[in-house]
């Protein structure tokens, strides 16, 4: 089982994306405090995190970078989730490995992590 770590303040994201994902097979673990999305990922040894690009007063990207400078979490892949268009040079720029659009309807958008996952998984396996 793979296990995915979401880091998101948006309900509606989290309710769409986690019966999706869990009913997929994936082990899904949600933070309530993105602060430790580092140490946790650390810990937790996540196959894949996917994270918000806006979170509550913090930035997404910038959690993203410390995670690809952190020797122990550089590996792990990161999927930034946004609304806003344009952000795909920055999203490039603080490490991430996907970009996805938020906006999708809930069905594309796991389809779409699907595909991700498995391209993503298949680099680092």
């Amino acid at each position: 089982m793979k296990n995915i770590l979401l880091v998101t303040n948006d309900q509606a994201l989290f309710a769409g994306l986690y019966p999706g994902l869990t009913n997929l097979g994936f082990c899904v673990t949600t933070l309530a405090d993105p602060t430790a999305v580092v140490n946790a990922a650390a810990a937790g040894k996540p196959d894949l995190v996917m994270m918000d690009f806006i979170l509550e007063e913090l930035n997404g990207g910038a959690l993203c970078h410390q995670l690809k400078t952190d020797p122990k979490t550089q590996y792990i892949p990161v999927f930034l989730l946004s609304g806003f268009t344009g952000l795909e040079k920055l999203a490039v720029k603080f490490g991430s490995d996907a970009l996805i659009d938020k906006r999708q309807p809930y069905a594309e958008l796991v389809e779409n992590i699907l595909s991700l996952i498995h391209d993503e998984l298949s680099i680092y396996a």
